[in-house]
Order: C-alpha cells, then sequence, then structure tokens
C-alpha cells in the first residue's frame, strides 16, 4: 500500500522551490489544509504573474477537460501553474473517471491540487491518486501534537509562545 504525504512534507518541498504535479488534499482539518494552501500560493507562483498562472475550479460547476486544459497550459510569466479544484466530492464519478488520463501523464510545470472533503477511495480516482503518492491527508491533530503545532503557527506570526502557556 503507498504511504499518504504529511502537510509537512508538501512544505518541505515547497520551500526546496518544487511541488509534485498532482495532490489531493483530504480529510476534516481544513482549517490547515487552507493554510498549506495559501502558502503555496503565495510561495509557488509569483505575486506578479498570479492572475494568469493560478486557477481554481468548483467541483460542482466544473467540466473535467476545462480543469485539464487549465492545467496543461504553458505558464505564462513565471516558471509555474497552479490550478485548484475544490470541492472535488461534489463531481460525479464518471467526472472524475475523466481526470485518470491526466493523473497518468500530468504537466511537470503545473501543479494541480483536489481538494476535497471526503474522499471515497473506493473511486478508481481516489484509488489512483493514493497509488501515485499524491494523497495529503489533513486529519485531526492527535493530542500530543496540539501544543508544537500552537507554537509553530504563533512563531509564523511573530510570538513566542512557551509550552506552560
Amino acid at each position: 500500500m503507498t504511504r499518504e504525504l504529511s502537510a509537512e512534507h508538501v512544505l518541505k518541498q515547497l520551500e526546496k522551490g518544487r511541488l509534485d504535479p498532482v495532490y489531493l488534499f483530504y480529510g476534516p482539518d481544513e482549517f490547515r489544509q487552507e493554510k498549506v494552501l495559501t502558502r503555496i500560493r503565495e510561495c509557488y507562483i509569483p505575486e506578479n504573474a498570479r492572475d494568469f498562472n493560478l486557477k481554481i475550479f468548483y467541483g460542482e460547476d466544473t467540466r473535467p477537460a476545462t480543469v485539464m486544459d487549465s492545467a496543461r497550459s504553458v505558464p505564462f510569466l513565471a516558471s509555474n501553474r497552479l490550478v485548484i479544484v475544490r470541492r472535488v466530492e461534489q463531481m460525479g464519478a464518471s467526472a472524475l473517471e475523466d481526470f485518470i488520463a491526466y493523473l497518468d501523464a500530468p504537466m511537470e510545470s503545473s501543479c494541480l491540487i483536489f481538494v476535497s472533503g471526503k474522499a471515497d477511495f473506493r473511486l478508481s480516482f481516489y484509488k489512483r491518486l493514493r497509488r501515485l503518492g499524491a494523497a495529503v491527508n489533513f486529519k485531526n491533530l492527535y493530542g500530543n501534537q496540539v501544543v508544537p503545532w500552537i507554537q509553530s503557527t504563533a512563531k509564523e506570526i511573530g510570538l513566542n509562545i512557551q509550552r506552560d502557556a
């Protein structure tokens, strides 16, 4: 069985200036999910090129062909392109199947991130993403992970919180 990625792994890749061409972000911790997506948007695509190289779609309103066309587009005035598809769980199973061909041969200069509240790993779309090692589970933090997470989040905004606090 293929292992799932952690959010921290994705952020480390981002710090090195590279991301995989496809990810599935899923799980109940929407707050951390949004923090990672914001960080990716801010760091992966230069601000002056975001209008040309960042595209966000919503599952219920989008056809797979439109998403794939966007992901296959060559970046303009930047080296990378970012395509985010939110609420993937609202797309039908047959629509999700249409993405399989892209998953097998993604555009290397694009990062396509599927965001799903619930991932149904019985469907071949989700299975394929997991098998590719592209699934990032944003599960709720365990008790022993909460304090370090609070400290690192506070540090990001310039605060220093002691463990006892």
